[in-house]
């Protein structure tokens, strides 16, 4: 009994050195922004997934990814809808004018996405015995660019249920092995997209595609392999707090105000004041703390900022419905529609310009459509992620 009881002990060490030397490995893989004098240029290669199909383009991973990295990264998607990894399937990367963008993009790292339509019955049941040499040839040509570049591949996205479209789950799990021979034989980086997304069936409506939180998933799982990086996504500073945990005081009105309103020296004296955020509490809108059920709202804020300069500034915001904000009289933002949380939002160049030292103004004008409303907005900053995690 001691001698088996002993050869178990030694089977689990070797199981656990063995793990630590594949992790190590990993870790001498992360990129090291201290050693770049520009912008590290990424290359996103993949299908509809990494193009952003049914999370809209804005969401897609590789635009999340480049808006957490920041300016000391150049991140460009290349992503084409329906295509393969193996040139013997029926949409081919390689045949993609993308290919040769990605390419002629001279990157330093590029992120390999692909594998999902491969697994298509007309792409996996005949041509599968293809797919490791045809990695190795795509590998090959990015290898061998000028750049030199660090070339990740991902196991591929998680699909829901029983698929669609012929995409299906156990022929992804069947590409998992031949994806892991192929990056320990050419030292490559792993990004495991398929565990990060499995079980997570709500992030992808249409059984294949994630939506824009199913996006962020994908993207963190890329950070954390470019990078080492494993915290909050995207690493934020409040700037100008929302009223998500406890309310904070606006100036408002529901009558609609003179046409300068935004303007920075206007005098919202005569407005109401109120903590927001500012809704008629409809299920589907947010706790509201001030009422609001008139057709439209104008709210107004004043807030300082240091002589600290911002890395990132962007809006933090939940709206129902159309909202649009200025800084300081400058336009940062128009948001159509509705979201149904929190969520951050580019603002435009020349509102980021009107940000100053001292005392700043946002002003906001939401306008109801229909069902629940709401409006609540702030500042964030989104923080570089400049080196590697220290494990």
């Amino acid at each position: 009994m001691s001698g088996i009881k002993s050869r178990c002990i030694l089977e689990f060490a070797i199981v656990v050195l063995t793990s630590a030397v594949a992790a190590r490995a990993q870790d001498t893989l992360i990129v090291d922004v201290e050693k770049y004098t520009a912008p590290i240029r990424v290359a996103c290669v993949g299908d509809s997934i990494t193009e952003g199909f049914g999370a809209g383009r804005g969401n897609a991973w590789p635009i999340q990814l480049g808006k957490v990295l920041g300016p000391k990264w150049d991140v460009k998607n290349f992503g084409v809808s329906g295509t393969t990894l193996m040139n013997s399937g029926d949409s081919p990367f390689q045949k993609q004018g993308k290919f040769q963008g990605a390419k002629s993009f001279n990157p330093n790292v590029v992120v390999i996405m692909l594998g999902t339509n491969d697994t298509k019955l007309q792409n996996w049941n005949k041509f599968k015995k293809d797919f490791e040499a045809d990695y190795k040839d795509m590998i090959k040509q990015f290898a061998e660019l000028p750049a030199k570049p660090r070339i990740f591949i991902c196991r591929p996205p998680y699909i829901a249920a029983d698929g669609s479209w012929g995409i299906n789950d156990p022929s992804t799990v069947a590409e998992i092995p031949v994806i892991d021979k192929v990056a320990k034989e050419l030292n490559l980086g792993i990004v495991d997209v398929h565990a990060a997304l499995k079980g997570k069936d709500a992030l992808i409506p249409d059984k294949v595609h994630p939506n824009a939180q199913g996006q962020t998933v994908i993207a963190r799982a890329v950070l954390k392999a470019l990078t080492g990086y494993e915290g909050d996504f995207p690493p934020t500073v409040a700037v100008v707090p929302t009223s998500e945990k406890e309310g904070i005081a606006w100036r408002y009105t529901t009558e609609k105000p003179a046409e300068d309103w935004f303007k920075a020296d206007f005098d919202m004296s005569s407005w109401k004041e109120g903590p927001g955020g500012f809704g008629n509490n409809a299920p589907a809108a947010g706790p509201a703390r001030t009422e609001w059920n008139t057709s439209d709202i104008w709210i107004r804020r004043e807030f300082m900022l240091g002589d600290k300069k911002l890395n990132n500034p962007r809006l933090w915001m939940r709206h129902d419905d159309n909202a649009e904000v200025y800084l300081n009289g400058v336009l940062a933002v128009k948001a159509g529609r509705f979201s149904e949380s929190y969520r951050d939002f580019d603002i435009r160049p020349e509102a980021t310009v009107a940000l100053k030292p001292g005392r700043n103004i946002i002003s906001v004008h939401c306008h109801q459509i229909a069902g629940g409303q709401y409006i609540d907005a702030g500042l964030i900053d989104v923080l570089p992620v400049t080196s590697p995690a220290k494990n």
